[in-house]
């Protein structure tokens, strides 16, 4: 299909007018169902990140049999 200089010009005298469409058109719905299951995702982690900063606040750490990091130094042989 070839377009020409018709199709793209308005007659002489005549005005052009475009068929305005929201900017992020979405006709079949698909970035739709992304962005919530994105916006989920990111809500995830965030209440994931705040229930730990609460556990942390309360002294409650789930990582307690993880070696600190001055016993780590301890073991190479002290702070460098």
């Amino acid at each position: 299909m070839t377009s020409s200089v018709t199709d793209v010009l308005p007659a002489p005298g005549r005005i052009a007018t475009a068929v305005e469409l929201p900017v992020l058109y979405d006709p079949d719905g698909r970035r739709r169902r992304w962005m919530g299951w994105a916006g989920r995702g990111i809500v995830f982690v965030f209440v994931a990140w705040l229930a730990a900063l609460v556990l942390a606040g309360l002294g409650v750490a789930p990582l307690a049999n993880l070696p600190r990091v001055e016993v780590m130094r301890a073991a190479a042989g002290g702070a460098r």
